[in-house]
């Protein structure tokens, strides 16, 4: 018998691809769910840490530190996600800057942070206002949960070690007194910035999931929906 040649299908018209639909899976299933975790246990944090300020034992230090690695972990997964409500005010659509008040690494300064310590500013009721981020958030409460040397990270012609009041302090075994109510004002700050930015996400708040999932309608701060995923693969870069 002779094999009779198929004709090769001809293919359709191909779909369009509808890029508010992947901008809106992408609130739906990536950020949504990670600003609420961050959330979570942000508050296990605050939490936990107001806990060792409480005892001041080890026990409760090691619990706070738990919740810390936990919360960083949580938060490593929203870093490329910085656009947005996260993202720079001058440099992203509807940008807050809240991922800077979260985690500013790589701006880090430990020895601000002992010179704050001994100062005793994070007491101050505008002290989130009036200083650098470099002096709280996660990377600041880092050093103030996992350190347990009673050195300083300054130098000796830094004040607090040039006029001696951080040996003063230690003297007086109050280093960790000191440390640990510092720390209850940082937990505490990156719970209020962690449900602020879960709450700018929520469609129950501020509902940036709708800008993302309607980019280029008029209710939306993106002009279209190529200028929202394009925000979204600058973010990205971040990985890199």
């Amino acid at each position: 018998s002779v094999s009779v040649p198929q004709p090769t299908p001809t293919p359709g018209p191909a779909e369009p691809f509808d890029r508010n639909v992947l901008l809106g899976q992408f609130a739906d299933a990536m950020v949504l769910p990670a600003v609420r975790d961050f959330a979570s246990r942000a508050q296990g944090l605050a939490n936990a840490t107001r806990a060792w300020a409480e005892s001041l034992s080890p026990s409760s230090r090691q619990t706070a530190q738990a919740a810390w690695t936990g919360a960083m972990e949580s938060f490593q997964f929203l870093e490329p996600m910085q656009f947005g409500p996260a993202g720079s005010v001058t440099a992203f659509a509807g940008g807050l800057g809240i991922r800077d008040e979260i985690y500013s690494w790589p701006t880090v300064n430990y020895c601000a942070v002992d010179q704050v310590t001994v100062d005793g500013d994070f007491a101050a009721g505008d002290f989130f206002q009036s200083s650098l981020v470099n002096v709280y958030g996660l990377d600041a409460l880092e050093l103030l949960l996992f350190r347990t040397e009673t050195e300083n990270a300054c130098s000796s012609r830094i004040d607090i070690n040039r006029n001696g009041t951080w040996d003063d302090l230690v003297g007086a075994g109050q280093l960790v007194r000191r440390q640990a109510d510092y720390a209850v004002v940082l937990a505490d700050g990156i719970l209020s910035q962690a449900q602020r930015l879960r709450d700018a996400w929520e469609p129950s708040g501020g509902n940036f999931a709708a800008d993302l999932r309607n980019a280029g309608q008029a209710s939306s701060v993106y002009g279209s929906a190529k200028e929202a995923i394009d925000e979204v693969f600058a973010a990205f870069f971040v990985v890199d």
